[in-house]
């Protein structure tokens, strides 16, 4: 299913209608939760002010400072945009050596570094330049296809990886599997709400159980926005994995084009990442979520 036919479909327009008055109306999503690496409480009363209370804890080594100078390392935003500005640079100018280490810092941003840095070690090896794989993976991804033809074998996709083509690739999400849970919450919220006999195939998203998984089963993951009705899968595959990415890039930036809310506030520009945060936010814990 292409964009267009993806965003005019039944499911999807009703899923948008009924999530517009949660963006930016108070006491319209009250959700809470305990942080437990910040030690602390969280809640939000909407999609907008869980980006308002968006919270990661983020730290470089002194070779990410190198190449990010001048930053102030405050805003997390700010410091994702001016990794996005470095690794397109690089790919622009085919400089494999910056693109390979700004590649690293935003791995090590999202604490996801492990088994990820061989997995570009790897492609090197196999005789193919970083810079090269992320020119044609970037092209790649910018296509107008169907969502499950964007997929490639030679394309990595994960939770790490999501980050990358994140700050490469215009409107293009970073979607983890706190981000799916998010959005598993809301669609059950929906099909609870329109008395759905099941999921729409075209509102299936999986999520991530993250670490959590180590000591916990994938049923009893914080993660997990399942139902005794709505079973949401976990992610299980890169083109799976991809797919969900790429209708979730369309979801939102429908949204965010076609509601008046808050976010419109913001810079264009920033108004996918903001969404994106919220969604972060909400994903964290969404299990046994009550509507």
């Amino acid at each position: 299913m292409n964009k267009q036919d993806y965003l005019n479909s039944q499911s999807v327009t009703s899923f948008i209608e009924w999530i517009s008055p949660m963006i930016d109306t108070p006491h319209s999503l009250h959700h809470n939760y305990f942080l437990k690496r910040q030690k602390k409480d969280w809640n939000c009363d909407s999609i907008f002010s869980a980006y308002e209370n968006y919270t990661w804890q983020f730290s470089f080594t002194d070779e990410c400072r190198r190449i990010i100078k001048g930053s102030n390392f405050i805003e997390c935003e700010d410091v994702l945009h001016l990794l996005s500005v470095k690794l397109r640079d690089g790919v622009a100018k085919k400089n494999n050596i910056i693109c390979k280490e700004v590649c690293r810092q935003i791995l090590e941003w999202g604490g996801v570094t492990n088994r990820n840095i061989d997995k570009i070690e790897n492609i090197e090896q196999m005789g193919q330049d970083w810079c090269v794989y992320l020119s044609e993976t970037k092209e790649q991804l910018e296509r107008n296809l169907d969502s499950d033809g964007y997929y490639r074998s030679e394309i990595i996709m994960n939770s790490g990886f999501t980050k990358i083509y994140s700050l490469l690739v215009d409107d293009f999400l970073i979607y983890d599997g706190r981000l799916g849970a998010a959005f598993g919450l809301l669609v059950r919220g929906f099909c609870e709400e329109m008395k759905l006999e099941k999921i729409p195939a075209e509102l299936h998203f999986c999520w991530g159980a993250g670490r959590e998984s180590i000591i916990n089963s994938k049923e009893k993951s914080r993660r997990n926005p399942s139902s005794d009705k709505y079973i949401f899968r976990s992610l299980h595959s890169p083109k799976a994995h991809l797919e969900n990415n790429i209708r979730a890039n369309w979801i939102v930036h429908e949204i965010l084009c076609n509601t008046n809310s808050k976010f419109n506030i913001l810079e264009a520009s920033k108004r996918m990442r903001a969404f994106e945060s919220a969604l972060f936010m909400i994903g964290y814990h969404v299990k046994d979520y009550k509507f």
